[in-house]
């Protein structure tokens, strides 16, 4: 994070297919989703393409689904999205009924924990990763509440 920061980190921008890149995160990730008791459905329709650092926005990806299943309701369901505007829109979206938006942009900041019951599984350091990352390839991230609904929503 702090080479991201000092802009040391080289991404490597190609145009590459940003549906395939996020199916193969989100399909093997599957599994970690059913071990947690939780499901996912994907909505990725093909050929949505970006110029970017292919590993990095995979690396995003994988950030978004692991906050996903650590911090949503047992049995709920995660919705993963990619639509193609004017932009592509990857959405990641679950529910969490202890989730308080007031605090929603502290998300993004390193050391934050939202909720301490899950502090000896991490540092707080994978959204701010997530927000470097996307900051480095030009996308807005950000973090949204929808009744019980969190939704994370990267714009490319």
């Amino acid at each position: 994070l702090a080479r991201m920061d000092k802009g040391t980190v080289e991404a490597v921008f190609r145009p590459f297919d940003l549906s395939q890149a996020v199916l193969q995160v989100a399909l093997p990730f599957e599994s970690t989703v059913f071990e947690a008791g939780k499901t996912m459905e994907l909505d990725v329709p093909e050929r949505i393409t970006v110029k970017g650092d292919q590993d990095m926005i995979q690396q995003l990806v994988v950030i978004l689904l692991s906050n996903a299943v650590k911090y949503s309701d047992e049995t709920t369901e995660i919705f993963v999205s990619l639509t193609q505007a004017s932009r592509p829109v990857l959405t990641v979206t679950n529910v969490c009924q202890n989730f308080d938006a007031s605090k929603k942009q502290m998300l993004f900041e390193r050391f934050y924990r939202s909720d301490e019951s899950h502090s000896s599984s991490g540092y707080g350091l994978g959204l701010p990763i997530a927000a470097s990352i996307a900051n480095i390839h030009g996308a807005d991230i950000s973090v949204d509440q929808n009744g019980d609904k969190v939704i994370f929503t990267v714009t490319f």
